[in-house]
């Protein structure tokens, strides 16, 4: 059996001394393999993945494992104590900082304790959702090569992102200093995948995710079939592509179309309205395609992501 360790990594320390850390579940197989690294808790009010991956280390705790596993559930332990996206210490989005520095504010001083951990993996899984303001459809996210992507990796996360069978593939849009797009411009094999949302934890949603989780460790020849029990085979059925649509203007949210809904170009899928009744903006869709991400709050600032619409490859 595998032996799982549990401690805390300390990257830092409040003024009057008290540490500042992230928990670190560390699970040994007998056998000689790779290191693969799960996180979540990226921002504080995304919670599918951080308690899937709780549930994912006791899985490994009675299964023997080749190799290693680390898990770090809860990466941003300020911002999941505040319930915030970005961390409260210095207000910055952790997720746009990657890979850090050890010499910086708070947020900087985090990544680089995180990117640590991604530098010595051979596969990363990272676990996002749309937190409290967005809805995701289950979706595996990877980067094609490209901007710093190499072939090897960008064909390597692709094959880690199919291996979780969730039921889309999502091309990610690079966006400098999340930590799925660093790790795979450093060579690393990183899936960048979202479940769920609307401050919630869906039993559903956290199943998504364990299950994602073990498939990719049964594919990667690290745990055998005994530690898959009822998770079911799957594999994804679409390629996404697309990008958010900023909201143009503060106001209301009013949602025309439901989320994952296939929308054709130029159809009017939400509207911003003024207090009084107004209609301060339309948002359209860019493409034709399915909307893979919304709005879940209808309280809306100029320039929020709004919708997620993403042109859609059928891969069956």
């Amino acid at each position: 059996m595998a032996r799982v360790l549990r401690r805390s990594v300390v990257w830092g320390r409040l003024p009057d001394g008290a540490p500042l850390a992230f928990p670190l579940i560390e699970a040994e197989g007998e056998r000689a393999g790779p290191t693969a690294l799960f996180t979540g808790g990226i921002h504080g009010d995304e919670f599918e993945g951080p308690l899937a991956l709780l549930d994912l280390a006791r899985v490994l705790e009675a299964v023997d494992l080749r190799g290693r596993v680390r898990i770090v559930p809860f990466a941003n332990a300020p911002a999941l104590a505040a319930g915030t996206r970005a961390g409260p210490l210095d207000g910055v989005n952790l997720a746009r900082v990657f890979p850090g520095d050890a010499g910086g504010g708070p947020s900087a001083r985090l990544a680089a304790a995180l990117w640590a951990l991604v530098a010595e993996a051979d596969l990363v899984v990272d676990s996002h959702s749309g937190g409290t303001d967005l809805a995701f459809l289950p979706v595996a996210g990877f980067y094609e090569a490209g901007g710093g992507v190499g072939a090897e990796a960008a064909a390597s996360s692709r094959a880690v992102a199919e291996q979780t069978g969730l039921a889309d593939l999502w091309a990610l849009p690079a966006t400098p200093g999340v930590l799925s797009l660093e790790a795979a411009r450093a060579g690393v094999t990183v899936a960048g995948c979202e479940v769920g949302g609307r401050g919630r934890a869906r039993p559903s949603d956290v199943r998504l995710y364990r299950d994602a989780y073990l498939r990719v460790l049964a594919a990667r020849g690290m745990v055998g079939p005994e530690a898959l029990g009822d998770v079911p085979a799957a594999r994804p059925a679409r390629l996404l592509r697309g990008d958010w649509v900023a909201s143009p203007a503060a106001g209301l949210w009013r949602a025309l179309r439901p989320l994952g809904a296939a929308v054709r170009r130029g159809e009017a899928l939400a509207r911003v309205e003024s207090p009084l009744g107004e209609v301060l903006a339309v948002l359209e869709a860019p493409v034709d395609g399915v909307i893979l991400a919304e709005r879940n709050l209808a309280r809306v600032r100029e320039g929020d992501p709004g919708l997620l619409v993403a042109a859609a490859e059928d891969l069956s």
